[in-house]
């Protein structure tokens, strides 16, 4: 069964945008969707993400397990970025400081293939 994903051409996006959800994810699912993006986006197009500074993807308690045979954590830094990449922003989500929610990180780069 072919997915979604794959129907989508290479390099026919200019600008592919994730909010909250790579948190969410497995490992492998934050890598397969990085492929996606370098793939779809064209040359100069852009990728903007803005996602937990870090977090146990178990939902809204995840903090609370102590239990260690669930998933790693996901953590923003650790993502995997295409060192291709031309970085255009990469700071703390400066709304999120002032709604006094979870430390958010943003970042916003110029794929470059």
């Amino acid at each position: 069964m072919v997915q979604e994903k794959n129907l989508l051409p290479d390099s026919s996006v200019d600008l592919c945008i994730n909010t909250d959800s790579f948190q969410e994810m497995t490992h492998e699912q934050i890598g397969d969707y990085f492929n996606l993006v370098q793939r779809v986006v064209r040359n100069n197009g852009h990728f903007f993400t803005r996602n937990r500074v870090d977090k146990i993807p178990w939902g809204t308690n995840s903090f609370r397990f102590t239990d260690s045979s669930g998933p790693p954590p996901n953590i923003f830094a650790e993502y995997p970025w295409d060192d291709n990449n031309e970085i255009i922003l990469h700071e703390s989500c400066k709304l999120r400081q002032l709604v006094g929610t979870t430390n958010s990180m943003i970042r916003l780069e110029k794929v470059i293939k």
